[in-house]
């Protein structure tokens, strides 16, 4: 079954950048290419998408740089950085960034699907969060279960991601 998510795979490699576009549209009614940071920057702020999936080491436009001008340009989607070339400074620069996960290639495509899915319900799970909140009359019991499932998923992707080191 396909989800209506839309994703956005940000690699200047094209066979991966293809190979991750036909995984990934088996499971998602949208998935887009650029080959590099600026290209995604534009159609990024010309359609919105659910989740992007970045390189860090591109041409034209680094993976950082992206997401520093998606956040000043007020675009928060969730950004998954993926590098062949990951040090510990890189993946804390990421993270203070604004990047959900930093996962290291190769990775298993099952792999890479259980972690999209995982950012995916987690976000969905925040904006639960958000809605119920605003509401004029909160239910709290509500809000206690949708925080309870957010931390549970959490939880599921920080183990997901630890298998893969």
């Amino acid at each position: 079954m396909r989800n209506h998510y839309r994703l956005l795979i940000v690699e200047d490699e094209s066979d991966l950048a293809d190979s991750l576009k036909d995984l990934l549209s088996e499971d998602y009614s949208r998935v887009d290419v650029a080959k590099n940071g600026q290209v995604a920057l534009e159609m990024m702020v010309a359609q919105p998408y659910h989740l992007v999936i970045a390189d860090v080491v591109m041409p034209v436009m680094s993976g950082h740089e992206f997401l520093r001008q998606l956040r000043l340009k007020g675009v928060h989607t969730p950004l998954i950085f993926m590098t062949g070339n990951g040090t510990k400074d890189l993946v804390q620069s990421a993270i203070k960034l604004g990047a959900v996960d930093f996962i290291d290639k190769p990775i298993s495509i099952e792999t890479l699907k259980e972690i999209v899915e995982a950012t995916l319900q987690i976000e969905q799970h925040k904006r639960n969060i958000s809605d119920l909140q605003r509401d004029p009359h909160p239910d709290s019991e509500l809000i206690r279960n949708e925080q309870l499932a957010l931390g549970i998923k959490q939880v599921s992707r920080d183990k997901l991601l630890k298998r893969q080191e």
